[in-house]
């Protein structure tokens, strides 16, 4: 027969959890991760629009962002302008 010096000795260095695996321990929910959404060159011709004002040009960055440049387009007339190159 084992004593209760003994049988607590077997014990001795195991750190014991600080709750039961059958507890139901009550969390917060995980907040899901919301992809942030890129601006697309139609969103972004859409929103000029909606605002009124007029693109000049649009430029597509290598890292997918888009730039937009307001104002109203330049004419073509410098030292290559051929007056074939216009429609009548």
């Amino acid at each position: 027969m084992v004593n209760n010096s003994q049988w607590f000795g077997i014990f001795r260095g195991y750190n014991f959890p600080l709750h039961e695996p059958w507890d139901i321990v009550t969390r917060p929910p995980k907040q899901k991760r919301m992809r942030k959404r890129r601006m697309t060159l139609t969103r972004a011709m859409r929103q000029a629009n909606e605002a009124g004002v007029s693109v000049q040009s649009a430029i597509i960055n290598a890292d997918g962002s888009v730039t937009l440049i307001f104002g109203k387009p330049s004419s073509v007339h410098n030292e290559t302008f051929n007056e074939w190159d216009t429609v009548q």
